[in-house]
Parts: structure tokens; C-alpha cells; sequence
């Protein structure tokens, strides 16, 4: 895991300079997307050399995703308002991290280890669905 962690460390600035060339909302896509086609590809292989070639990839990914989700939610919001979504922003995803390992652990305890991968895989295909859906919204 310290891959993926280093991984999105040294792109988490790129990551920025990526969205201001091609939108937040499309960075986000393509990190959701790509980090679920890993986890789904992580669910199948078992050979650890070919994971610890793939797992920074999953680390940039999830870089394009997150770096860009907060400054997402601050350029919907009017100058006055900018308090109260940043701490709508931090309520929910404090309670995503308090929240989330219960429900994982649940799962995996009920369907398994590899179908966490899963399970993770299919909310960032939700994620993906969503800034896709909101990206059409904006153009019209």
C-alpha cells in the first residue's frame, strides 16, 4: 500500500494542473473509472508482482478523484455559502470514513475478501455515473 500512497503524493499537484486543462469534472471521471477497473482487475489476479505494478496506477487514480472533489463542491457554491459547503463537505466525508469500514467489514465478512474489490469497484462506477450525469447538466 505505500505504492499507492507515494503514488498519489507525487500526483496530487499534476492532478490539478490536469483538471484546469480539462475540467474537474472529466479528471474525476477518468480517476473513478480507472480505479474501478483496477479494484476489478485486483478481485481477479493473484499474482503479487503484477499487483505491485498496477497498485500506483490505482494510487494516480484515486490522485485525479479525490484532489479535485473539494474544490468541485466550492466552485457550486456562491461566495456567501462557501463555509457552509465546506463543512457539509467534511461532515459527509468524515462520516463516509467513520461509516464505510463498519459496512466493508460487514460485506467481506458475508461475501468474501476478493468481492470487496467488488463492491468498491461498483461505487466508483455510482461516482463515475453521477459526475457524468452532473456534467451533462452543466453543458445544457
Amino acid at each position: 500500500m505505500g505504492f499507492y500512497a507515494l503514488a498519489f503524493l507525487v500526483f496530487a499537484l499534476p492532478t490539478g494542473f490536469i483538471a484546469t486543462k480539462i475540467g474537474r469534472i472529466k479528471t474525476m471521471m477518468i480517476g473513478a473509472f480507472g480505479q474501478g477497473i483496477l479494484f476489478l482487475i485486483f478481485m481477479i489476479v493473484r499474482n503479487f508482482m503484477i499487483i505491485q505494478i498496477l497498485i500506483p496506477f490505482a494510487g494516480i487514480f484515486n490522485a485525479l478523484f479525490t484532489v479535485n472533489s473539494y474544490p468541485l463542491v466550492v466552485s457550486y457554491s456562491i461566495t456567501e455559502k462557501i463555509g457552509t459547503y465546506t463543512g457539509l463537505y467534511y461532515l459527509f466525508s468524515s462520516l463516509a470514513a467513520i461509516v464505510t469500514p463498519s459496512i466493508f467489514g460487514a460485506i467481506m465478512d458475508f461475501i468474501g475478501f476478493n468481492k470487496l474489490f467488488l463492491a468498491a469497484s461498483m461505487c466508483l462506477f455510482v461516482s463515475f455515473a453521477f459526475l457524468w450525469i452532473v456534467g451533462k447538466k452543466i453543458k445544457t
